[in-house]
């Protein structure tokens, strides 16, 4: 293994503390795809300021719960953006509460099944429909609608991230489109031309082959990082599924297609990318440090991922950074790449249902959507800023080739179907098809025959439950 100047085993631990929650919102947010994802761009938006619809007049109090995913530094930006909303709006008072991933279903279920859930809250796009179709979260066009040119503003991979049936649920604040990083070093030293990554299927198989460090039947390093477990394998596989032209669900979300021949196709690749072009190990490796990139540690040469590695490599150690590139995503007949991040929303229960407590509510999220404030939010977060005019007019952004490839990497972005059964569906039906085949007990046409008939099985109980 090449190895990694300047980076001491303090160092790591510091990073691993300290930093914003990235793994979690990619796992949250980050993955599928829709049958209506498209490559183009958003046009810019005519202002970069969201003027909020009116909100309560200071003679009128209101009180705001914001139930918060964002912790750490990120928690801490939230808290001055806040803060200055306060101070520009006298009679809105807004009581954080901050939260994890992991635990804001149960803290959110837990409020509203006591009648007393949060005004506002954060999430991934996955959980869009999971609140939208038992009508527990507010639709939030006629508040959009009020801004002009903010619609347009969200590439649209984004927008539909947020969408249950033609309407938008939740507004993002942050994106994550997932980029193809690498080692620059690792390139050279075996024999590749880092200013040509791999742009094709094969390339990556080819490419990860020669990148791939084995000692007997133990890796050193892995060459091409395919995931062979939990939500990151499903995220891959069905990313690659899109690049080979399976849509994976029909246009209404009420079939599943992800066992149709494209599919088989990119499951039985990654599987072969495990086994036959051996890029990485059938079991995950341990990390020298917990939640620090193995890109950093010199454990991978190359992985498709957010962009939070080279943030994470940037700030701790000049050496890693200026090792590191990123490029817009390999394909097969099409680009696309997984995409996440957070979003808001307003619930639509108890009190929620008094327009003034709503417009309230808007008010706050269109002070977080302000160009400058998703930036900061997005800069402090690792994430990209979920506007097109903030992540254009963003500084750090603008001066950085790499982030601005992560920036248009949004608009090849397949996002979550918003499906209300879909976090069952992903855990109890397609993880496990894409964990049999990756760990060399199925072929992929079995796997994912089984699991598209448990899909249908939960898209029929959604339709009857939520109508079709």
């Amino acid at each position: 293994m090449v190895p990694v100047r300047l980076i001491t085993r303090r160092t790591l631990l510091v990073l691993a503390a300290t930093t914003f929650p990235a793994a979690a919102l990619a796992a949250c947010g980050s993955t599928t795809t829709t049958a209506t994802s498209t490559t183009s761009v958003a046009p810019r938006a005519t202002s970069t300021t969201v003027s909020p619809s009116p909100a309560a007049p200071s003679s009128q109090k209101v009180t705001l719960q914001l139930l918060s995913v964002n912790t750490g530094l990120p928690g801490k930006v939230e808290k001055q953006q806040v803060q200055t909303f306060e101070q520009a709006h006298r009679g809105i008072t807004v009581e954080e509460v901050p939260t994890s991933f992991s635990a804001i279903d149960q803290k959110l279920n837990t409020a509203i099944a006591a009648g007393t859930p949060p005004d506002i809250f954060t999430h991934g796009p996955a959980a869009t429909a999971v609140y939208a179709a038992p009508k527990e979260t507010t639709n939030l066009d006629p508040y959009i609608a009020q801004v002009k040119g903010l619609k347009s503003d969200f590439p649209q991979p984004v927008v539909a991230g947020g969408t249950w049936k033609g309407h938008v649920y939740q507004i993002q604040w942050l994106a994550n489109a997932n980029v193809l990083v690498y080692r620059k070093d690792f390139f050279t030293s075996a024999g590749l031309n880092p200013s040509t990554p791999p742009r094709t299927w094969q390339e990556l198989a080819t490419d990860g082959q020669k990148l791939a460090q084995w000692n007997g039947t133990a890796i050193k390093r892995i060459g091409y990082n395919q995931p062979t477990t939990s939500f990151a394998a499903q995220q891959q596989f069905f990313a690659m599924a899109y690049q080979a032209g399976s849509p994976l669900f029909n246009a209404g979300f009420t079939k599943a297609l992800f066992n149709d021949d494209a599919s088989i196709q990119a499951l039985q690749f990654a599987h072969d990318l495990v086994y036959k072009y051996k890029t990485t190990s059938p079991t995950p490796i341990t990390g020298e440090v917990p939640n620090v990139p193995l890109l950093v540690t010199g454990q991978i040469a190359m992985s498709w991922e957010t962009p939070q590695a080279i943030t994470y490599a940037r700030q701790y150690n000049k050496d890693v950074a200026a090792s590191l590139t990123d490029s817009t995503p390999f394909h097969n007949k099409r680009p696309g790449t997984p995409l996440g991040g957070l979003g808001l929303q307003i619930t639509s229960l108890s009190k929620h249902k008094n327009e003034l407590v709503r417009r309230s509510a808007w008010s706050l999220i269109a002070w977080f959507l302000d160009d400058q404030r998703m930036a900061g939010m997005a800069q402090a977060s690792g994430s990209m800023p979920a506007r097109t005019s903030s992540a254009e007019n963003a500084s750090w952004i603008k001066k950085d080739p790499i982030l601005q490839t992560a920036v248009k990497a949004i608009s090849i972005g397949v996002p979550n179907p918003t499906i209300p059964s879909w976090i069952q569906m992903r855990n109890t039906a397609v993880v496990p098809a894409v964990e049999i085949v990756l760990a060399n007990k199925g072929n992929p046409k079995t796997a994912l025959d089984t699991a598209v008939q448990k899909a249908n099985a939960l898209l029929e109980a959604d339709a009857k439950k939520y109508g079709s």
